[in-house]
């Protein structure tokens, strides 16, 4: 188990590429899963095409999704919702150390809430 730091953006509803951070802690030569956690409530980790503004549309439409269930009576609530809607996990293979999601799929963390924190990764290889 490996514990990675992400340092999220100031704004709220950004998605992150971590593509790179996670692929340089998979061990050399490893073959099999790699769970990718997040214990952190205002995070979700997923997978999605690379391209430089598909954020920007990921963003918009968490807000726009979470607009039609207003007011929130929790605080955060429109965070945790989201939040509760995804994953705070996501499995990827790995072949020979290397991240095997194809040719275009990145790893992204979505942070709903952003602040500039400090976000936890617990990284599992799971040999298969």
């Amino acid at each position: 188990m490996k514990k990675l730091i992400i340092k999220s953006k100031e704004e709220p509803w950004s998605a992150i590429n971590i593509t790179d951070e996670i692929q340089k802690e998979i061990a050399e030569g490893f073959n099999g899963l790699l769970l990718i956690y997040s214990p952190d409530t205002e995070v979700n980790i997923l997978t999605g095409e690379y391209d430089e503004v598909l954020p920007i549309d990921y963003s918009r439409t968490a807000q726009n999704i979470l607009a039609e269930a207003r007011p929130y009576t929790a605080e955060n609530g429109e965070a945790y919702t989201f939040i509760f809607m995804h994953a705070c996990e996501k499995v990827i293979p790995v072949t020979d150390g290397k991240i095997s999601l194809g040719l275009l799929l990145q790893v992204y963390l979505f942070d709903a809430v952003g602040g500039g924190k400090d976000r936890v990764l617990w990284l599992y290889e799971l040999e298969g």
